[in-house]
């Protein structure tokens, strides 16, 4: 959205948390539990990239710096009515040779029944791996080539929301797979028109599909485009712009009525309108500063978006209230907000079966020697030792939301 021309632009006021729109005392998030020493590292350097509840809300997965995927059951072995103190250690670690890019739950997921136990991951230079998520083996490979016959790798990737396909995202291109059958072959959708350039130009860097049936995904790319498709014929219907920098993640609302993207060091994240594609409901402003994917969440309702900011801060909007208006753009302000880690918030998951969000912390940090505790000399060589201020953590929240804590009120 194109705002500061006209008059000078005051994020504060519209990340100030609106008193009237407050969630009531009963509402404070209570801290549940965490998983701390899971992420120390020799290195110090093994940040969270996100976090996801399991579909059956009983596991949470989180991808970090070290290039591993961590499942763990907090639910399993914690009373849900009682805090727990003990750090969390994972169930299942899945150690990938590069860089994790994406990852994500079959969306049939249901720990009764382990052969639905299944996660993807795509990482820099492999195939997209199917894990079980109990034993942490490899199910199943799926494999894209490029124009030398070489494995390409995937930068995002999504399930259907019937589980049966694997969309993979590339530059300037999508690619299908059959979840059932890993072969080679993969049904390829080419976002950019070679001879005319028309379409979605860049790398197609995250997914969401719609949950009412009608059979529309989006794809969001660093070229800072929103592409809407029809999976009927994976044909573009529609092409949106308005973030300020390169899309990093996509999510429909639970009715499917609206889309919301947030981008790369870009504070908005925008509510489209999916019966008037283009048109853009609101924006809700946060503190995003790195390059890093900033993930957001919604409520099973609906009625309450979420997301991490920079300063270790989470906030929540109440999609029902009234928006504000400044220089012809809506505006939401958040009804609340809290301190949920000592550092970045890039990841925020809702568990809707426990009312619960899991928050994920981290970013890359670079050493500022100005910045240091004490200096020891060792011969000739000085040895700086430096404070460390960050939080690389999974942290668990018990949050009872207004819709839940009124119709508890209007039960007795």
């Amino acid at each position: 959205m194109e705002m500061w021309e006209s008059e000078p632009y005051n994020m504060n006021y519209f990340t100030q948390v609106h008193d009237k729109y407050k969630l009531t005392i009963d509402s404070v998030p209570t801290f549940y539990t965490s998983a701390y020493q899971e992420f120390q590292s020799k290195s110090e350097d093994n940040f969270l990239r996100g976090c996801k509840w399991s579909p059956d809300g009983s596991c949470i997965m989180t991808n970090s710096n070290d290039n591993c995927i961590r499942i763990f059951k907090p639910l399993a072995t914690q009373d849900l009515d009682k805090a727990g103190n003990n750090d969390l250690t994972s169930n299942v670690k899945v150690q990938e040779s590069g860089q994790i890019y994406d990852f994500a739950w079959f969306p049939g997921m249901t720990s009764f029944q382990p052969e639905l136990c299944r996660v993807v991951t795509t990482c820099s230079g492999i195939p997209i791996h199917m894990w079980d998520s109990e034993t942490g083996k490899i199910v199943a490979n799926y494999r894209a080539y490029d124009q030398y016959d070489e494995v390409t790798a995937a930068y995002s990737l999504s399930f259907s929301c019937d589980g049966s396909k694997i969309y993979a995202g590339y530059n300037k291109a999508i690619r299908i797979f059959d979840t059932e059958y890993p072969v080679k072959s993969c049904k390829l959708v080419k976002t950019t028109n070679t001879k005319t350039k028309d379409g979605q130009t860049g790398i197609i860097s995250c997914f969401a599909h719609s949950p009412d049936g009608s059979g529309l995904y989006v794809a969001g790319s660093y070229s800072r485009h929103v592409g809407i498709y029809d999976s009927s014929c994976d044909k573009l219907v529609c092409l949106i712009q308005g973030q300020q920098g390169g899309v990093t993640h996509v999510l429909f609302s639970p009715d499917g009525t609206k889309i919301y993207s947030g981008g790369r060091k870009d504070a908005e994240i925008l509510c489209w309108d999916t019966r008037n594609l283009g048109h853009i409901l609101f924006s809700a402003l946060r503190d995003v500063k790195t390059n890093q994917r900033m993930y957001f969440d919604v409520s099973q309702s609906g009625q309450f978006l979420m997301s991490g900011n920079n300063d270790g801060t989470v906030m929540f909007w109440n999609t029902l209230h009234e928006c504000q208006e400044f220089n012809g753009d809506m505006f939401l302000k958040p009804c609340s907000q809290f301190y949920a880690h000592f550092d970045c918030v890039n990841g925020i998951s809702y568990n809707h079966q426990n009312h619960m969000i899991a928050t994920a912390s981290g970013q890359r940090h670079f050493q500022n020697f100005d910045e240091t505790d004490s200096e020891e000399e060792t011969g000739k060589h000085s040895v700086v030792k430096k404070k460390n201020p960050w939080d690389f953590s999974l942290k668990l929240w018990k949050i009872p939301f207004e819709e839940e804590v009124e119709s508890s009120s209007s039960n007795r």
